[in-house]
């Protein structure tokens, strides 16, 4: 068979398909944004030689960027409900949204495709989530200020309004409660798809939780990477009260019971005055306990 001829072009052209490709593509989505604040997604490649011919950003399966250098415009937005692109901060690596909103909570896709003559493809994908954050700290409820050892304590931790809803823990004295402390609760769903979590404590006080005759409780919420905030409470340990010394009753002297006597005899007379009768004294003789009676 004799020998086939190829062309040094083609050769070149193998050459340059098999040399260089496009490579290490991977996507930085944030996880976690808050409403409304702004969204940065980025697209990274290495190209290894190849020249770009585009990048295209999906919500879902809906493009709605795309980057083409050769092209002129470049940069083409395609109309998605709740997205805005910042344009002049968007460019062939990344894309930035404005004004976020919860509905923009989605999987987001990167596609990057090369130029000739490798025309290779590759398509990789993040999750982002559009989060509404608690106004408030996390609020401990029904834990009084004072406890004595032997005495179960029992109290819940909750964190209000969040979309997604917080994620709760409780600290004893530093140390994370252990499962068997926790009473898990299940979310309530509020208004606008928000959500109010609730965490549980339960334990047993014992001697060793109080130090310098305090113990101290402190509950934390989290979402992401976005919030983190914490509520404690400090609680005095109650000491038993000593036993109260007997309150005597009050004695009386013969001083005091001669002195009632006399007062009772002087008045007798006028309150025994009737009209139209005799009257009757009756007098009374301290000590011996006797009285007399005259009319």
């Amino acid at each position: 068979m004799p020998p086939v001829a190829v062309s040094p072009l083609l050769l070149l052209a193998i050459a340059v398909g098999f040399g260089s490709a496009l490579r290490d593509v991977h996507v930085v989505v944030p996880p976690d944004v808050r409403h409304g604040d702004e969204a940065v997604l980025q697209c990274l490649f290495d190209l290894e030689g190849d020249s770009l011919y585009s990048v295209k950003w999906y919500k879902g399966e809906h493009e709605f960027y795309r980057f083409t250098p050769k092209e002129t415009p470049s940069m083409k937005i395609f109309p998605l409900q709740g997205i805005k692109v910042d344009q002049r901060r968007s460019n062939w690596s990344q894309v930035v949204l404005k004004r976020v909103l919860p509905a923009l909570s989605d999987q987001y896709s990167c596609e990057v495709s090369a130029d000739a003559p490798s025309f290779h493809t590759d398509f990789v994908t993040g999750k982002m989530n559009v989060v509404d954050l608690p106004v408030k700290q996390p609020q401990i409820t029904n834990i009084k200020s004072r406890y004595r050892p032997d005495e179960t304590l029992h109290g819940n931790c909750s964190s209000h309004n969040s979309r997604p809803a917080a994620n709760l823990t409780w600290i004893i004295n530093g140390h994370l409660a252990k499962n068997s402390q926790l009473i898990r609760y299940p979310r309530i769903k509020e208004q606008h798809e928000k959500e109010t979590s609730t965490l549980g404590l339960r334990f047993l006080v014992e001697p060793r939780h109080f130090t310098s005759g305090r113990l101290k409780i402190r509950c934390s919420a989290s979402i992401g990477n976005l919030y983190w905030q914490s509520t404690e409470k400090s609680i005095e340990e109650e000491k038993p009260r000593p036993p109260q010394p007997a309150t005597p009753s009050p004695t009386y002297g013969n001083d005091v019971l001669d002195k009632d006597f006399r007062d009772t005899n002087r008045r007798w007379p006028e309150m025994n005055k009737l009209p139209g009768k005799k009257q009757h004294t009756t007098h009374f003789f301290p000590h011996t306990h006797m009285q007399m009676s005259f009319f």
